[in-house]
This record gives structure tokens, sequence and C-alpha cells, in this order.
């Protein structure tokens, strides 16, 4: 399933993501408590998505939380990218959106995987001659 895919993707991404923001903020070209506000906020998120990715067994619970988590993070990207802050370099405005266009692609991967209808193989059955 589609949504249990993307939990686990997400939940492996935001980890490295997040760990990396944490070690090593200044290497993001931020200051340190706006990265290591959305680190935490990236580390939380990844915990729930692996919860989901490998607990949750029902279906509907893993397209749900795909829609949600997807539509917030397309949300908060879309946010950042509408609003342009004063960046001192284009180093820094080019590093802002592409954070900005991950997070838009992450939400648009996470609406399209809880949208996406489950397809189940279905039993095939024969028909003998004369059975009918």
């Amino acid at each position: 399933m589609l949504s249990r895919w993307y939990a686990i993707f997400l939940g492996i991404l935001l980890l490295v993501v997040g760990i990396a923001g944490l070690i090593a903020p200044r290497v993001f070209g931020f200051g340190t408590g706006a990265l290591v506000t959305t680190s935490v906020i990236w580390l939380i998120t990844a915990v729930v998505s692996l919860w989901y990715g490998f607990g949750v067994r029902n279906a509907s619970s893993l397209r749900w939380f795909s829609i949600i988590v997807g539509g917030l993070y397309l949300l908060w990207g879309i946010i950042q990218l509408a609003s342009s802050p004063s960046v001192g370099s284009v180093a820094g405005a080019s590093l802002l959106a592409s954070l900005s266009g991950l997070l838009v692609l992450l939400g648009a991967f996470g609406l399209a995987a809880g949208l996406v209808p489950m397809t189940v193989p279905m039993e095939r059955t024969t028909m003998l001659p004369g059975s009918a």
C-alpha cells in the first residue's frame, strides 16, 4: 500500500534531516533558533511516521495519516514559498526555496498516497464447462 511506504519514507527522511538540523544548524545557513524548532517538528513527525509505517495495520488509518500529514506539509511549503523573508544572500534564498520545495513535494506525495484507491487482488475463479 502506497500510504504505508509514504509513512516509512517520510519517517526515515525527516529523521535524517531532523538530526542533521540539530547537530549542525549553521550548515543550513540560518540562525539556530528557527532551525532547531523546525528540526524538533521534523523529528516528532518522523517518530509518528515510523510508528504508523511499521506499527499500524489498518489501511484506513494509514490513508488518513497520509492525507492529513501530506496536507499539512503541502500547506507549510506553500506558505514558506509565498512568504518572502529578507534573506541576506542568494545562497540563503536558494536554500529556503529548496526546503520549501521539499515540503511541497512531500505534501503532494502524501496527498497522492492517501487519495489513491487501494487495490486488492481478487481471487481468480475459473468456470468449468457445463457448471454454470
